[in-house]
């Protein structure tokens, strides 16, 4: 993820930086293309933290529960996609707050928002119950 971090951020500088704009079509694909990699984020940072699996296994529960849970987890994706974009577009003033909210608020704001129907879909508190 840090990867695609960099590469996203050096890609918006280069739209800054270009003699001419980008179009709307690009600048549309690169929205849609950082909202699958935070919604990505979303789903797989939780597995690698809880579960030990398979790559494969991985990807194939976080695909399957965003078929399942769409508008859930594109809307925890499109309000990390919009923490982002107001960190970046008030950039003097919202550094800031980087040593007070970090990274985790959002992270820890999304990963709240889907959280009970990952318990559902994972059974992730019957995995880590100590009473059973």
């Amino acid at each position: 993820m840090g990867l695609f971090a960099g590469l996203y951020a050096f890609m918006g500088m280069l739209f800054w930086w270009a003699e001419t704009g980008p179009s709307m079509g690009t600048i549309g694909i690169y929205l849609a293309g950082l909202l699958l990699i935070l919604v990505a984020n979303t789903l797989l940072w939780p597995q690698i933290v809880l579960f030990r699996q398979a790559p494969a296994i991985r990807l194939r529960n976080a695909l399957l529960f965003l078929i399942r849970y769409f508008w859930r987890v594109m809307g925890t994706g499109i309000l990390q996609l919009a923490h982002w974009a107001v960190y970046v577009l008030f950039a003097p003033w919202t550094l800031l707050l980087l040593p007070v909210t970090g990274i985790w608020y959002i992270v820890f704001l999304s990963q709240f928002l889907v959280y009970e129907q990952m318990d559902d879909a994972l059974r992730i508190e019957e995995l880590y119950d100590k009473n059973k």
